[in-house]
């Protein structure tokens, strides 16, 4: 049985590499973007990464909440 997080048991965050990263993100093949259009909004800034000398690792819950944050368009119809 998997254990609950509290205040004592936190979650634990996952680093995975770029490609791991976007099927996480993007888990429907038909609706992911290309990994070279993923890299370029990493590129970009979009969303925070880790970097360890040459390895970029990401935390697919962070690019997430990065994405949805930064592109969500506010419903204002009156």
């Amino acid at each position: 049985m998997q254990e609950k997080p509290n205040a004592v048991n936190p979650p634990q965050a996952s680093l995975v590499g770029l490609q791991a990263c976007l099927v996480a993100v993007f888990p429907d093949e038909a609706s992911r973007p290309s990994f070279r259009t993923f890299v370029g909004w990493k590129n970009k800034g979009y969303f925070p990464q880790v970097k360890i000398g040459a390895r970029v690792f990401l935390d697919p819950e962070q690019v997430r909440e990065s994405l949805v944050n930064q592109f969500t368009v506010a419903n204002n119809s009156n």
